[in-house]
């Protein structure tokens, strides 16, 4: 419940600021890290639990891999959390846009 009210409030407040300040969109950067996010957190889970499921097939361990899979999620969550601190810094490094009329 926390992760959510992270991904779907904090973040986005976060982005909106950032990019109001470098006059940029601020849909575009909310997507950007919301994206970025939860991609990062797929592929993390899915490569450890494929990891998991592989090695339990192949060698025998672990004997539940069911078990692994309910670990893979915090990894997983910390490379959502760094994936989306990378793109904060990204927009964090552009410099102001003058604005258009």
């Amino acid at each position: 419940m926390i992760e959510l009210a992270f991904l779907l409030v904090v973040l986005p407040r976060r982005m909106t600021r950032l990019a109001r300040e470098r006059n940029r969109s601020k849909l575009a950067w909310c997507f950007a890290a919301s994206g970025a996010w939860i991609a990062a957190e797929l592929i993390v889970a899915f490569g450890i639990t494929f990891t998991a499921f592989f090695s339990s097939t192949v060698w025998g361990w672990p004997k539940s891999p069911e078990s692994i899979t309910v670990l893979a999620y915090f990894p997983a969550l910390a490379a959502g959390l760094i994936a989306a601190q990378l793109v904060k810094k990204r927009l964090e490094s552009l410099p102001p846009l003058e604005p258009e009329l």
